[in-house]
């Protein structure tokens, strides 16, 4: 489970940055395969969104208000408790 909260960050930490990505871009950069950036992109629907592609089969991915607020939290508050867990 912590790997995958931890891939769940990091994906968080992509998709704040650069707002827009499909699941093939998002493995290559956090260096992961498609198929577990895929599983928890669908599986985390409350963090992740996505809409079709023109011209393309591959859905962007982009954070929902809820993955944004998470990183808010986590960034707005110096004194996180390390045990709180986000998701």
């Amino acid at each position: 489970m912590a790997g995958e909260n931890e891939l769940t960050w990091e994906i968080i930490l992509l998709l704040y940055r650069d707002e827009e990505k499909d699941a093939l871009n998002i493995a290559s950069l956090v260096l992961k395969s498609r198929s577990e950036v895929n599983r928890i992109l669908y599986h985390r629907r409350d963090l992740f969104s996505k809409r079709a592609s023109p011209y393309s089969a591959r859905p962007m991915w982009s954070l929902t208000n809820d993955g944004i607020e998470v990183y808010d939290l986590v960034h707005a508050n110096s004194e996180i408790n390390v045990n709180m867990p986000l998701f």
